[in-house]
């Protein structure tokens, strides 16, 4: 039988990394639908007074906000597992194509090879179909599959700066070790 990952240990590590950097880069402004696994995360996150934090009920209003806030001149991120990715991919094209809103999406990629969620097969073998070849057939944003953690910082910060250089949203697929 195959064991499920236990996250106990890394997790607040790779928690406190995605925090501390997003303080460094100036990211501010917080939006996610609450899932496992980022429900660590995000409860750090919205007791951290630097941060102004938005809980949404729905993904595509999470990417609208997250993008109206960036066009108010806030470094914002959006929090959300890869299949609130799947469902705010229309709003994420026009945030690229059509009004180039720089922002970054921190997206548990669930379903990489390998993983051991727990979550069933087939909904793994869903998101790991769709993920990647809908970002690229629909040219939607730039995206970096991130599965270490000693390489999570530099990846946070080379994904908002290539956000805020070409006006544009990134997302981090964060996967094994990377993800929170």
């Amino acid at each position: 039988m195959i064991q499920l990952l236990d996250r106990s240990e890394t997790q607040p590590e790779v928690e406190d990394i995605i925090i501390k950097t997003l303080k460094e880069v100036g990211a501010d402004f917080v939006v996610t639908l609450r899932e496992d696994p980022s429900v660590g995360l995000v409860d750090k996150i919205s007791k951290d007074k630097y941060f102004t934090y938005v809980e949404v009920v729905n993904e595509s209003h999470g990417v609208s906000i997250t993008a109206g806030a960036s066009l108010a001149g806030r470094k914002s991120v959006f929090v959300t597992g890869i299949a609130g990715m799947l469902v705010a991919a229309w709003p994420l094209a026009m945030m690229n194509l059509i009004h180039r809103v720089p922002m970054v999406l921190l997206v548990s990629y669930r379903g990489d090879v390998g993983d051991l969620s727990g979550i069933p097969g087939e909904y793994l073998y869903v998101f790991g179909t769709v993920a990647e070849p809908l970002l690229r057939a629909l040219s939607l944003v730039p995206y970096r599959i991130v599965g270490e953690k000693t390489k999570l910082k530099h990846a946070i910060l080379g994904a908002f700066n290539t956000a805020v250089e070409h006006k544009m949203p990134v997302v981090l697929l964060l996967t094994d070790e990377a993800l929170w």
